[in-house]
């Protein structure tokens, strides 16, 4: 059930999407699905590297050499600055996490049907 908080929420940021030029509801979806796995994946990979250092172990990063695709860099850049990194930047990252995946250097990335994403890092 949306509370009217989360309703206000919601209904803000479709604005923002529509604004912006995105008023398909199916490509407004997909963007806030890409956010949200890129928000998701930057506070796991935090959780594993905090968790590799307190058991004093080696944790490579998956945003090793690429700190600028962390949620936590581009999210408070303003609209059209964060469009254009996203764009350039991060989805290219997403593109080759496949290629990652196959090399080894990252052990699972997947979306469940339940809504949530599952990305698992190798560690060294």
């Amino acid at each position: 059930m949306l509370t009217a908080s989360l309703r206000s929420k919601i209904d803000s940021l479709w604005d923002k999407f529509w604004f912006g030029g995105i008023a398909n509801p199916l490509t407004v979806m997909e963007q806030i699905s890409y956010l949200l796995f890129m928000r998701r994946l930057d506070a796991m990979d935090t959780k594993r590297k905090e968790d590799a250092e307190w058991l004093n172990r080696e944790y490579t990063s998956l945003f090793e050499g690429q700190e600028e695709c962390r949620w936590g860099h581009f999210r408070h850049m303003p609209a059209d600055e964060m469009l254009v990194h996203v764009r350039d930047i991060v989805f290219p990252f997403i593109k080759n996490l496949q290629k990652r995946v196959e090399r080894g250097q990252v052990l699972n990335v997947e979306f469940s049907g339940s809504g949530s994403w599952s990305c698992f890092a190798h560690s060294t």
